[in-house]
């Protein structure tokens, strides 16, 4: 069962839809001005084969904005909130399936040992 939550995070309150599920957890981020219920027909096809979560980036869908907006509206940015978001959840090396700015965060995010590889 999909289970809706908000993770405080130092860039705002992130909004989290997570699907349980075994194996490497996938992680889906939206495109600009997107939200994570783009990703509502990916949940459903692939719920019971891995964990699922999906997010939205600060200043869109349910997250809040930015507490530094300077700070976290930038490609680095988002991809530090999300970083924290996945630290929250005990959460490491998951796969990434990106649209858009979503796609452009992992690639920024080489850094972030969190993140593994896109899908």
């Amino acid at each position: 069962m999909e289970k809706q939550t908000i993770i405080e995070t130092s860039h705002g309150r992130i909004a989290v839809n997570d699907v349980p599920g075994g194996g490497t957890p996938l992680l889906m981020v939206h495109a600009n001005s997107g939200c994570k219920e783009m990703f509502l027909f990916q949940t459903q096809a692939l719920a019971g084969t891995r964990r699922l979560l999906s997010v939205d980036l600060p200043g869109h869908g349910a997250s809040s904005d930015a507490i530094d907006p300077r700070r976290t509206y930038c490609f680095g940015g988002y991809a530090e909130a999300i970083a924290e978001v996945l630290a929250k959840l005990d959460i490491e090396r998951p796969a990434i399936l990106g649209h858009s700015l979503g796609a452009i965060l992992h690639w920024t995010s080489f850094h972030v040992s969190r993140m593994s590889r896109a899908s």
